[in-house]
């Protein structure tokens, strides 16, 4: 499926937690295409060695633009080391489409 485009955005870190949120308001601009989707990383920001992502999660363009505004949770699939393609955490987005 292919992804929304090459746009690519940051929330803010959040600091001395295990389990941030957010609240971030990101928008994409011009997303086409009844297959697109969005695609989330999420990474653990480490000072003394490189951040390493925890895992990543793909919502379809239907689920989105289906439902019209929501809140949804999404699993979190990790991407390396020892438990690749294993669920290590959810991400919870409300995505608003117009």
């Amino acid at each position: 499926m292919p992804l929304a485009g090459d746009d690519k955005m940051k929330s803010k870190v959040q600091k001395k937690t295990n389990n941030p949120e957010f609240g971030d308001v990101l928008t994409f601009q011009s997303v086409s295409g009844k297959d697109c989707s969005l695609f989330v990383s999420v990474f653990h920001k480490n000072f003394l060695v490189a951040d390493f992502q925890v895992g990543q999660a793909t919502v379809a363009r239907h689920e989105v633009y289906g439902a019209g505004a929501g809140e949804a949770t999404y699993g979190l699939t990790s991407t390396g080391g020892l438990t690749t393609g294993k669920q290590v955490g959810s991400v919870t987005l409300r995505i608003l489409a117009t």
